[in-house]
Parts: C-alpha cells; structure tokens; sequence
C-alpha cells in the first residue's frame, strides 16, 4: 500500500507539472502570438488615434493622464511603445496590463476579444505598394460613422472627399480619401491613417490673395464645420504631412495674408515660427482653441 500510495502522488505531481508546463507554453505561445498585433490598429480600435506620424513612428495623446502635448510613441518597425511623461513602455501586453490594471492571462483574454481586426502583417502600410481600385462618392456605413464620430458635417465631408476602394498584398480595403496636388491621396478609417502615393499638399483655389493653412484635412473640415459653411472665399491649404512646412513656402509667399490652424505641439510651434519669419503676414490661429491639440479635437469637445 505504501509502495502505491508513493507511485500515485509520484504520478500525481507529474501530472501536474506536466499541465502547468502545459499552461506556461500556451501562455508563452500566446504571448507571442499577441505580440505581433499591429500596435497603430490596436490602438485605433480603443479610440487611440495619433495625433502625428511618418513611417517610422506615431505620436499620441498619453492614454494614461491629461495632456496637451502628445508624449506616448509607438515605434512602427519594433512594434512597441514608450511614453515619455513616465519612463516607460513596452509591448501591446504591457500597454493592456497597465492600462486596464490587470495581470496577463486577462490581458490576452482582452487583447484576443479584437483578434478578427488584426490578422495580418505589422509591416506598416506605407512600405508597401497600394493600388486604388475604385474612386466614388461616400456611401459606406462604417466611414459615415467615423466621420459622424470625429463631429464633422457630412455635407462638408461629401463635398471634399471621397470613398477609395485599393488593394494592399492581395486583400482589398475601402477609407476616406482626400486628394493633393499630385493625384495621391490622404487615406483614413477607423482603423488606419495612410496615404497612396504621391504625398504633396493639397491645394483649395479660389483666386484669392488670403489663404488658410491647416496640417490635416480633417482639421479642414473641422473648421468648415465650425463655421457651418461648405466654402470660404479664400484659398485653402492642407500640409497632409508637418513635415511639409518648408516644401509649403513657395505657394504661401504668392499670398497677401496666411491664416494658420496648426497644432498645438512642438512641431506646430516650429512650423508656425517658420512662417512667421518668412511671409509678409501671418495670423497664428491656435490661440482659439490653445487648451487642444488640434482643431478637430476642439471640434469634438465643442459638439459633445
């Protein structure tokens, strides 16, 4: 009996390291798994969108505390994130665990309820070729919705943009589309913020001597939301990108008067000190909604 007893919990204790061997590497599996999950989309699907970005990394808000100055990075080739106001970062697991304050395993469980949103490569979209495959009015439910969600008019929204049907490896997608001066397009949904190349400024003529500068153009339509008018009787320009800002200069110089509607971050601030010192007359309109970080975001606290 005793012989037996021995071998049962010499059984028993093999059993279980056995299961929880077996826990550990579907833990470890899975982790591994989750890892790979495009951070950006991830984010995008919490309502966790950059507020600047190029194609090695994206800028936020920190979704951890207030503030006005985006300090959170992902960094799109490593897939991992950093925030700056508190030393530290880490992998999408990390984000979740610290984020909804819970441990692992639930942090998997919370990651994998949005697997279906996910499949696919990390690579970001921008390495890689896109192909338009179909340019037509707005009609898609979930792009309506997206605009509804970022408080802009949808007659404004209509008027300027478009629905763009492309392929990317082989799948076909469908965003928003705003046209620049090269015949790209500046591409956005609820989950990504692309562009299909050539990037350029875009440019609203109307003949005038006055014109206004936005980063974005949902900025733009933000402000012709704000007014309640579809058209402004001067000359309208969206940067698509900050980093366009000097590229931008030779158009801005033909003009009498620059209205500007930049961001409230560094990159605004260097942007907007540019055009200071290098035009003739330069309204800085960031004082109007100085406790944002853009106009859209202003948008949204002013509608509610």
């Amino acid at each position: 009996m005793l012989s037996y007893s021995n071998g049962y919990h010499e059984n028993h204790q093999s059993h279980q390291k056995i299961i929880v061997f077996l826990m550990e590497q579907k833990l470890f599996n899975n982790c591994n798994t989750a890892k790979k999950i495009n951070l950006i989309k991830f984010l995008a699907s919490e309502n966790i969108f950059p507020k600047k970005e190029n194609i090695k990394e994206a800028w936020f808000i920190s979704p951890f505390r207030e503030e006005k100055t985006p300090s959170f990075k992902v960094n799109k080739q490593m897939n991992k994130w950093y925030d700056f106001g508190e030393g530290v970062g880490g992998n999408i697991i990390d984000f979740v665990v610290k984020k909804q304050k819970i441990n692992i395993s639930e942090a998997l469980k919370y990651i994998y309820k949005n697997k279906p949103i996910f499949s696919g490569s990390i690579k970001p979209l921008k390495n890689d070729k896109i192909t338009i495959i179909n340019i037509k009015k707005l009609t898609n439910h979930n792009l309506i919705k997206y605009i509804r969600s970022r408080k802009i008019d949808l007659d404004i929204a209509f008027l300027y943009c478009n629905e763009i049907e492309y392929s990317f490896k082989g799948k076909n997608y469908y965003s928003i589309g705003f046209k620049n001066m090269s015949d790209g397009y500046e591409l956005r949904n609820k989950l990504i913020k692309n562009c299909a190349s050539p990037k350029n400024i875009s440019l609203i003529k109307t003949g005038s001597n006055k014109i206004a500068v936005f980063e974005g153009f949902f900025d733009m339509l933000s402000y012709f939301t704000l007014i309640k008018n579809k058209t402004i009787n001067i000359d309208v320009l969206v940067l698509n990108s900050i980093s366009f800002f000097s590229k931008s200069i030779d158009f801005l110089k033909n003009y009498n008067r620059v209205y500007l509607f930049l961001d409230n971050d560094s990159a605004g601030e260097k942007a907007t000190q540019f055009y200071i010192k290098n035009l003739r007359d330069v309204r800085d309109y960031r004082i109007k909604y100085k406790n944002y970080n853009d106009l859209n975001d202003y948008l949204i606290s002013v509608k509610g």
